[in-house]
C-alpha cells in the first residue's frame, strides 16, 4: 500500500494476529525486500503509482521462483467492481478484497492461502 498510514494499521494490526509481517509502500521496495524475507503470502495494493500490484505480482513470483501454488497472493484494491475482482483472480491473485475491508475477514484469508507446514495447525489467532 503506497498510503503509509494504512500499511502500518495493516501491519500492526497482522503482527496482533501472529503474522510476521515485512511492509513496502512501494514496488521497488517490496522487490528489494522480498528475497531476504521469503513470503508465504503476498497482499498488494494494485493502484500503486508507477506500478501497478498486477505488474508487480509476477515480477515478485519470478524473483522468489514461485508460482501461484507455492505463494499465494491477495488484491487489496479501492477497486470493487465484479469486474475488477474478475481482473485481479485473472492476473494470478488468489482473492480480491476490496477497501474498506474487515481485518479479521483479511487474516483468515491470510490463514485459509498460506501453506500449512505438515502435520501442524494454523490458526487465525494466537
Amino acid at each position: 500500500d503506497d498510503d503509509q498510514s494504512n500499511l502500518q494499521m495493516i501491519a500492526q494490526l497482522l503482527r496482533l494476529h501472529g503474522a510476521s509481517v515485512m511492509i513496502a509502500s512501494d514496488p521497488d521496495t517490496a522487490l528489494a525486500i522480498a528475497p531476504r524475507w521469503n513470503p508465504d503470502v503476498l497482499i498488494l495494493d494494485i493502484g500503486m503509482p508507477g506500478k501497478d500490484g498486477y505488474e508487480l505480482l509476477p515480477e515478485l513470483r519470478a524473483l522468489l521462483g514461485k508460482d501461484q501454488r507455492t505463494l499465494p497472493a491477495i488484491a487489496v484494491t479501492g477497486f470493487a467492481a465484479p469486474e475488477d475482482s474478475a481482473r485481479a483472480l485473472r492476473a494470478g491473485f488468489q482473492a480480491h478484497v476490496p477497501k474498506p475491508f474487515d481485518m479479521a475477514g483479511l487474516c483468515q484469508l491470510i490463514v485459509q492461502l498460506a501453506p500449512r507446514p505438515s502435520g501442524r495447525e494454523v490458526s487465525a489467532t494466537r
